[in-house]
């Protein structure tokens, strides 16, 4: 029993460090080099597919890490920045971003244009979603097969950054960031500041899935797999088994 109690804490704590390290490599304030601002808006170009957009009342920017975006910091990629007016366009190898300088961001002041598949692709605040692949869901509690999932009150799958469209946006405008503290995690979450602001990333990475997932990883953090022989034997579909079909099973 000492060996299997000595085991598990040998465990927590390979899984602690390994978690820790990770941690450490990520820092949510980016490159000052990635960084274009332009009136109350600032543009972040964290790789040629990806940049983050923010806009605030007060031009008070938010370089904490989120719950969903824990890094910022990577290796600037190669763009072009030109300024006209109150207005900028930023150039990478791969897509063309376009703000006007006229206030919140719109469809009227602000657009992303890259090809896909030969063919140009454009996005505009309030652009249709339709071709998203959606993401996951906060529970299955409830749900009787993926159609229940997909479509029953109250459990609609999140969109995802996946999306037959070629881009797919991640809005964190209203999620809350996480504060450094002395607690045992090292941070502890916290609310925005108050005041109208957005903060949302396009993901314009065409039908090149695998690189959309590998970068994203990039800015949500690597995903830690515990070993598999501490998950014991799992055995679940998605309704509450009878005492015959648990019998009929362990037969």
């Amino acid at each position: 029993m000492r060996k299997i109690f000595r085991l598990l804490a040998l465990c927590c704590l390979l899984i602690s460090v390994s978690t820790t390290m990770m941690a450490g490599e990520n820092n949510p304030v980016a490159n000052p080099k990635a960084v274009v601002a332009c009136g109350n808006a600032r543009f972040t170009v964290l790789t040629d597919r990806l940049i983050r957009m923010e806009w605030s009342a007060d031009s008070k920017w938010e370089d904490r890490a989120t719950l969903a975006i824990i890094n910022r910091d990577l290796p600037v990629p190669s763009f072009k920045t030109s300024k006209e007016g109150n207005g900028v366009t930023i150039k990478t190898k791969e897509l063309t971003l376009n703000y006007n300088g006229n206030g919140k961001f719109d469809a009227g002041n602000l657009s992303v244009a890259f090809r896909m598949n030969g063919k140009p692709v454009t996005w505009k605040p309030g652009t249709d979603e339709k071709g998203n692949l959606k993401g996951t869901i906060r529970t299955l509690d409830g749900c009787i097969g993926f159609e229940q999932i997909s479509y029953s009150a109250g459990k609609e799958l999140e969109k995802g950054i996946l999306s037959r469209d070629g881009w797919a946006i991640v809005d964190e405008s209203t999620r809350h960031v996480l504060n450094k503290d002395d607690s045992d995690w090292g941070e502890w979450v916290a609310s925005r500041e108050d005041g109208d602001r957005q903060d949302l990333y396009i993901f314009a990475y065409g039908h090149d899935y695998k690189a959309a997932l590998a970068d994203f990883t990039k800015v949500a953090g690597k995903i830690p797999m515990p070993p598999k022989y501490t998950l014991g034997y799992w055995w679940s579909r998605y309704w509450a088994y009878t005492d015959s079909e648990l019998l009929d099973l362990a037969k």
